[in-house]
């Protein structure tokens, strides 16, 4: 009887056993539904469809950024399909802005790509584009309209492409001053013109595109047709005799040198071996082959405002740098000037060599540049050798090939001019020279010979500044015109936009690839939206970072209370 009584009991207390383990089993899974569903209800009932699904969030920042590229688009440049007849480039400069007007015609043969001709005067503006914020319209659209007035056909003259392109005076600014302007200048031109614009037409150029726009420039109006570039020579390999007939007809072999020297920058550019330009099949590959030195800070109006202060700093009283008897007043202290030229060009070359130094550049041209035979001498060369002309007539009897020594000796005579009389004199007489220019003109005959010179009897090396131009060296032309037409970058420039297009036209020219300018119009836009709205971008990414950081510190404190209550240690 014990042996039957004892399974049924076993059988109970086993059966008893497991009731109290699933009892017990059913209060764990209990208490951890209820721990787990109140950690939910902490982070929210139910994950979000980004956090289940990563790729809907993908999704959705691929949409934002296409909206967003679609809105920021802007169409592509006006010579990217079809060049037009006509082109209005401004050179927004130092001390202003100078809006000229461009015809372009068709070649007159098979080996002429295109013609491109100046129309009438360039049109000027009152400020410089880098102070024109909040005044884009009242000053440069005036300054459109009137370049564009040049332009007889009046539909032609309403859809004429324009290009308006910065150069030293604007690269100072910081980006984001640049980007606030540039997008002034879109809207307006947008709003108040026809003109025809894309991407591209709105920048700024470095110093090298500006050196060589000015050497194509200065080529092209010295009967040097640089548009010859990537012209096709034949299907088939010409014979010895043929290819030598070909490179010595070869418009290249002739260039002419170029030096530039603005408000804030100086350049000189050349190509030294002009016999490499049948091999060149496109502008970019001649632009390679072109050699150009930029300088920024080495223009007139940073030399001399950087002089004038320097002078201040020392607690000078004089300045041998300006007319006898003209007063300014800087940074709390009034210079007077002397009229010292000889003073003021060793002054000038010892704040050359200081510059240089503190830049780790030299401004010597390469031995190379000495097989140059001719030189043009362009903005401020010009404008100061004719204002010398204007204000001493007869001081330069070999003009526009002006030589430094005779530079020296009418800087001399004219630094020496008393202030007074020199305002009743020549005010007014010189076109280039305004009467806000005129005082600066002793400062910068001092330049001139300073920037160009090395053989001077200072407490300097010999050669340690200077482009490498003797005393007696006659390779310069200082010239603004030449056939009638103004030797400047923005006429460079042009050529420079038409010809990728012009080229891909003719039969006769390779087939370049397409401009940078119109291959990547879609993302360069959008990159240049994002940038010019990071001001708004990058405080909300920190916001929405903060929150982020801030729910995660928030989730990770709740873990850590449930860690350390009773019920949590129940569980385990």
């Amino acid at each position: 009887m014990s042996g039957v009584d004892a399974s049924p009991s076993a059988s109970g207390d086993e059966n008893r056993a497991q009731t109290m383990t699933n009892a017990s089993s059913m209060g764990f899974h209990s208490r951890r539904t209820s721990s787990v569903s109140s950690f939910s209800s902490t982070l929210g009932d139910r994950p979000s469809t980004f956090v289940r699904r990563p790729s809907s969030f993908l999704f959705a920042c691929a949409l934002v950024c296409f909206v967003l590229a679609s809105v920021t688009h802007r169409p592509r440049s006006a010579f990217c399909e079809k060049a037009p007849a006509h082109v209005i480039f401004v050179d927004a400069g130092s001390t202003g802005c100078r809006a000229h007007a461009f015809a372009i015609e068709n070649g007159e043969n098979d080996r002429e790509l295109f013609k491109i001709k100046t129309l009438g005067t360039k049109a000027k503006t009152r400020l410089p584009l880098a102070e024109m914020g909040g005044k884009v319209r009242e000053e440069l659209i005036p300054a459109l309209r009137a370049a564009a007035a040049n332009i007889k056909d009046p539909w032609e003259r309403e859809h004429a492409a324009v290009y308006v392109w910065a150069t030293a005076g604007f690269r100072i600014l910081t980006p984001a001053k640049q980007q606030a302007l540039w997008r002034e200048v879109r809207e307006a031109v947008t709003s108040e013109t026809k003109l025809q614009h894309g991407h591209g037409h709105f920048r700024t150029v470095d110093g090298a595109e500006e050196g060589f726009y000015a050497w194509l420039a200065a080529n092209y109006l010295s009967n040097v047709d640089v548009t010859v570039v990537g012209r096709l020579r034949g299907a088939s390999t010409p014979s010895a005799p043929a290819l030598a007939e070909m490179e010595s007809d070869n418009p290249l072999s002739k260039t002419v040198g170029a030096i530039d020297v603005g408000g804030g920058s100086v350049q000189f550019v050349a190509l030294p071996n002009g016999g490499v330009g049948s091999s060149l099949r496109s502008m970019i590959d001649l632009r390679d082959a072109v050699k150009v030195e930029s300088f920024l800070g080495y223009g007139a109006n940073h030399m001399e405002t950087r002089w004038r202060r320097e002078l201040a700093r020392a607690g000078k009283k004089e300045n041998a740098c300006s007319f006898p008897g003209y007063e300014v007043d800087v940074d709390g202290a009034t210079l007077t000037g002397t009229g010292s030229y000889d003073a003021c060009v060793r002054g000038l070359r010892k704040q050359i060599a200081a510059m240089q130094r503190e830049q780790r550049v030299t401004l010597r041209m390469p031995q190379d540049f000495a097989k140059i035979d001719r030189f043009l001498g362009m903005s401020l060369l010009f404008h100061l050798t004719n204002f010398l002309t204007v204000a001493l007539p007869g001081s330069l009897p070999s003009m526009p090939k002006a030589s430094l020594e005779e530079i020296a000796a009418g800087g001399k005579k004219l630094c020496a001019t008393d202030w007074t009389s020199l305002v009743k004199n020549v005010d007014g007489k010189d076109p280039n020279t305004p009467t806000d220019r005129l005082n600066g003109r002793c400062f910068d005959a001092a330049l001139v010979q300073a920037l160009l010179g090395v053989d001077f009897d200072d407490d300097l090396q010999s050669g340690e500044v200077g482009l490498g131009f003797t005393q007696s060296d006659k390779r310069i032309d200082f010239i603004e015109r030449v056939d009638g037409a103004e030797v400047e970058w923005t006429l460079g420039a042009a050529m420079s936009v038409v010809h990728p297009t012009a080229a891909r036209a003719n039969p006769n020219w390779a087939k370049t690839r397409v401009p940078a300018a119109c291959a990547r119009v879609f993302h360069s836009s959008f990159l240049e939206e994002l940038y010019q709205w990071a001001v708004i971008i990058m405080p909300a990414a920190v916001i929405v970072t903060g929150y982020l950081v801030y729910k995660a510190l928030q989730a990770a404190t709740n873990v850590g209370t449930m860690a350390r209550s009773p019920s949590f240690f129940e569980v385990l």
